[in-house]
């Protein structure tokens, strides 16, 4: 469920408008054994002004570069987030990292927003003023991978969301072509076994392969009570173009595109294989 009073307003307007994880080093070469199921847990989720979310790292960053931190597009404050993708704006906000039991542990600065969108999909990148060896060293806590791995029916996830202290073991039921929500559409996006279900405050949570420890996607969107193709009642649409509703789905946009395009921790948009939307 989308959770946010900013997106009543904004799609009102609209009418008229990436392991804090103990398998994951802040360096990625360093020789840490792999991650397994059994290392997924709370720390280095976090919460981000009332949504969820995860600090991530991508291969080739350093524990001098400034981390990262993953959440949904429409957590953020503002109506640019609507109908575009942005890049590089200075953000005076903060996120409080959780530890290994969902208890937050640090409140660090949030330098600006890299990118964020809601076209086609559902994201945003913050850059914190500390670096990955910072808050390793104060808190113990190191970031999560992202998988450039499309989605798969059958993947086995954890879906975890710091704001609402819930973590939940689930499956990809389907990999739906569209989800439609107030106009607004995703694309590839999961959609979860009946184990795991979305909430208000669960938007930007981690949705993490039990296998890899890796984060898959990021949890949006939840279907309440049937209603077609509205807020907090998304609706899927095939290749064809048919609508069906699926009342109590809950939906992650998968995060491939942005590992993709994320190079040692560079957005690179114009990358040939960079597949975001451009702004």
């Amino acid at each position: 469920m989308r959770t946010f009073m900013f997106r009543i307003v904004t799609v009102g307007a609209l009418a008229s408008v990436l392991a804090g994880v103990v398998g994951c080093s802040a360096n990625p070469g360093d020789s840490d054994p792999p991650p397994t199921a059994e290392d997924i847990s709370y720390l280095g989720t976090g919460t981000f002004d009332g949504c969820s979310g995860s600090l991530v790292i991508d291969d080739g960053m350093s524990k001098e570069d400034k981390a990262l931190f993953l959440t949904n597009g429409h957590c953020s404050l503002d109506d640019s987030v609507l109908g575009r993708a942005n890049i590089d704006k200075p953000l005076q906000e903060s996120v409080n990292l959780s530890d290994a039991e969902g208890a937050g542990i640090a409140a660090v600065q949030v330098e600006k927003r890299v990118y964020w969108t809601m076209t086609e999909t559902d994201v945003a990148l913050l850059q914190l003023s500390k670096t990955y060896g910072e808050i390793d060293a104060d808190f113990g806590i190191r970031g999560r991978m992202l998988d450039p791995e499309p989605a798969r029916v059958g993947q086995e996830i954890e879906v975890v969301a710091a704001a609402v202290g819930t973590s939940v073991q689930c499956s990809v039921a389907r990999v739906v072509p569209t989800v439609m929500e107030a106009g607004l559409q995703t694309r590839d996006v999961m959609s979860y076994s009946t184990e795991c279900s979305s909430q208000p405050g669960a938007s930007g949570a981690a949705v993490i392969d039990r296998k890899t420890n890796k984060i898959v996607g990021i949890n949006n969107s939840h279907n309440t009570s049937g209603g077609q193709c509205l807020i907090d009642e998304p609706c899927e649409v095939d290749r064809d173009g048919k609508i069906t509703v699926v009342a109590g789905a809950s939906y992650a946009p998968p995060i491939a595109a942005l590992a993709t395009c994320l190079k040692a921790g560079t957005l690179d948009l114009g990358a040939s294989d960079c597949v975001l939307p451009k702004p």
